[in-house]
């Protein structure tokens, strides 16, 4: 499908009709498909020369982001719950749900009880 839809991969054929792909097409293969379960979609990263998708692959993937988890955080200490639900629920849709409760819930719920131990929230908070 793929090799219609984007004129990506392009293999070449052995003698029995079966596909053979070049060794780059493979590895550009394995970085998008890295990329994809990072919420990356195909459409958008396929045309991308090799390097870029690298340096993509070493950017901090959004959910194990620091950044992302000192805005639920603040958004928890605000008490703006609206906020914080608009906030999840993107994660959510970027994200899908096994990824979502894996790399956002699981270490959002991790930062919310150390910042309960160093006394950052409230027990209230917390809950």
């Amino acid at each position: 499908m793929w090799e219609r839809r984007y004129g990506f991969p392009t293999p070449s054929r052995d003698a029995n009709g079966e596909r053979i792909y070049p060794a780059s097409q493979v590895e550009k293969l394995r970085l998008i498909k890295r990329l994809m379960d990072r919420g990356h979609r195909p459409g958008r990263i396929i045309e991308r020369p090799l390097d870029e998708l690298v340096a993509l692959v070493a950017e901090p993937g959004l959910p194990s982001d620091r950044r992302e988890l000192e805005i639920f955080l603040k958004l928890v200490q605000a008490h703006d719950s609206a906020e914080l639900r608009r906030h999840l629920v993107q994660a959510l849709m970027r994200h899908g749900l096994q990824r979502f409760v894996l790399e956002v819930v699981a270490p959002l719920n991790v930062a919310v009880g150390n910042a309960w131990m160093r006394g950052e929230l409230a027990v209230f908070e917390e809950h």
